[in-house]
């Protein structure tokens, strides 16, 4: 829903009367601004401890209600490992992996595959410390 501005003037002459038909326009469009950025807004869906060499199995949210998975990795001395994973082209079996952007990252990368709608394994690189998963855009 696209909220459409409205022209407000002082009553001295020609001027706009404060009406409950134009305070609930107001209202309506706050609302619908807010509906939407809740539908985009990250929700943290699981904080998992690492694991190292073999796949971990997690039990997470129905991840279905999301269109991506972000997957955040902190670790020691170590910027934001951010991992995409699309869930709107999730299948079981299907592995994401991703790494730091700059050269050498071994040991900073992330390994997540798709198992279900409400389970995931994941693996990670030796100085990842911590996983959060948030879901992004409600499907």
């Amino acid at each position: 829903m696209s909220y459409l501005k409205q022209i407000w003037r002082d009553l001295v002459s020609g001027g706009t009367t404060l009406t409950a038909d134009r305070l609930n326009h107001m209202e309506d469009g706050i609302a619908a601004a807010n509906d939407a950025w809740d539908s985009v807004a990250p929700v943290l869906l699981a904080t998992l401890p690492p694991a190292r060499g073999t796949y971990a199995e997690a039990s997470v949210p129905d991840i279905s209600r999301y269109q991506w998975l972000y997957v955040l990795g902190l670790g020691e001395e170590l910027p934001t490992l951010l991992v995409p994973v699309p869930v709107f082209r999730a299948a079981p079996g299907r592995r994401f992996h991703s790494t730091l952007p700059a050269g050498n990252a071994t040991g900073y990368e992330a390994n997540i595959e798709y198992v279900s709608d409400t389970k995931i394994k994941y693996r990670v690189g030796t100085y990842i410390t911590s996983m959060d998963i948030y879901g992004i855009g409600r499907a």
